[in-house]
């Protein structure tokens, strides 16, 4: 039978068997629920963490020519302190990403899932 709880920072070490290669969250700023046996062996473990991400992108048609997005990018992320930073960005139609193309980030091969009310979503090909 399995235990379920969330792990104390303090215990947090136990972890690094179980993720692997994968980076561990901070546990400053994330939480985690674990599955363990009676026996103390991590059956699984769920994050919440805080992650930066960067949204809404919003472009005046009337100005798309002489809009240098990675000037845009750039101010976010120097401003910001966050050069240094991972960072995401959710793009919602095929212009959006080639921006993020544009700002040299790298699509990654995820399909993000969501609970809440729905947001606005457009179609892509």
């Amino acid at each position: 039978m399995l235990n379920y709880r969330l792990l104390p920072t303090e215990e947090w070490n136990r972890l690094e068997g179980l993720i692997g290669d994968m980076a561990l969250p901070d546990p400053e700023a994330a939480i985690a629920a674990v599955a363990e046996t009676e026996e103390g062996d991590l059956a699984g473990a769920f994050f919440v963490q805080i992650a930066l991400h960067m949204e809404p992108l919003v472009i005046n048609p009337e100005h798309s020519g002489e809009l240098d997005i990675r000037k845009l990018h750039r101010v976010l992320e120097r401003e910001g302190e966050m050069e240094s930073s991972p960072h995401y960005i959710f793009s919602n139609s095929p212009e959006a990403g080639k921006a993020c193309k544009l700002m040299g980030l790298k699509q990654l091969p995820f399909r993000v899932w969501f609970r809440g009310p729905a947001p606005a979503v457009e179609e892509t090909p």
